[in-house]
This record gives C-alpha cells, structure tokens and sequence, in this order.
C-alpha cells in the first residue's frame, strides 16, 4: 500500500527494501568503516526491528529484502578468481558481510511471524554508489536489476527467501 494516509492504529507495511550503502567515505580508514558499516549493516537492523510491527500488519506475507553486493561475499574475496576482486574497498566489502548476517538474523528472528525474508544482490548496476557505477558495457541499467526485488516483493520468488541471491548467478550465492 503506497500513500495512502491511514489513522495510526490501522497503518500497516506489506514490503521493506533495505537498499542503502555507500562505497566511500571521508577521514580515515577507520572512520570509513564506521560510516559504512552505520549505512548497510545497522541501517538494515534498524529498519527492519522499526518496521516489524508495521510489517506484522500486512495484508499478505510481510516481505524484507535487503539488497547486497557480491563484493561482501567471503567466500568471493577468498576466490582469486571471485566477483569483484578488482577492487579493495575494504569499508564496504565489511559493511555488506555484516549486513548479510543482520539479513541471517532477520530470517530466523521474523519467520515465526511468516515473514519472507531475502538478501539480493544486483551485481554491477549503473546508480550514484560510486564513480565506477556509470553507464557502460559492463553495468546493466537500475531497471534491470531491480527487476528481481519488484518480483520478491510480488511473491513470484518465495522460493529465494533465506538465500543469498546475486543476478545472474544460478543457486545460492557464495557467502
């Protein structure tokens, strides 16, 4: 339900999309972990613990899906070959695996309630993250990888709920 006032004690949350980072920040490398951990990691936690009672009101099965990135997958940075090598940024790399645990918590602390609970993420896709995420032949367009939340959200990928997805990766996503 979007924009519609309701009194307080009938509003309700059928969906929540925890869809914020920051590649960077200013000051030191410790600061910048702060920074970026506050933004992916205790934004996501926030939000959803915020949001629950809301949530726990919707019409159908409340849905979270918190949206990731390849580059905080261990197991990828582990991988010489893995997604997203390239590049250090250390600060966000932390911030992602962190939130991936708050999405693991999330899972297991709201599916007695019936929630849906998803972690995704698009891979490279053109946005205002960073410097690197311009158009080009290597980032697919916002529409595109945001296509896979809108269905999350719709119940057409329940069967991706508690699972790490990445676009365009078949299976579960190496965490």
């Amino acid at each position: 339900m979007l924009f519609k006032k309701l009194p307080l004690r009938e509003a309700r949350l059928d969906a929540l999309v925890n869809n914020a980072g920051i590649s960077r920040s200013q000051g030191t490398i410790a600061e910048q972990m702060i920074a970026c951990f506050r933004v992916s990691a205790v934004g996501a936690q926030i939000m959803g613990d915020y949001f629950a009672p809301l949530l726990k009101k919707a019409v159908e099965t409340p849905r979270i899906v918190n949206v990731t990135s390849g580059a905080g997958s261990i197991g990828n940075r582990m991988d010489p070959k893995g997604f997203g090598n390239e590049f250090t940024i250390i600060p966000y790399r932390v911030s992602k695996s962190a939130m991936n645990m708050v999405f693991a918590g999330q899972h297991r602390g709201f599916e007695d309630h019936g929630f849906k609970v998803f972690l995704y993420g698009p891979g490279p896709t053109v946005s205002n993250l960073s410097v690197s995420n311009v158009p080009n032949p290597g980032m697919k367009p916002t529409n595109v990888g945001a296509k896979p939340i809108v269905e999350m959200i719709q119940g057409k990928r329940d069967t991706d709920a508690g699972r790490y997805v990445e676009y365009g990766y078949e299976g579960s996503f190496p965490w």
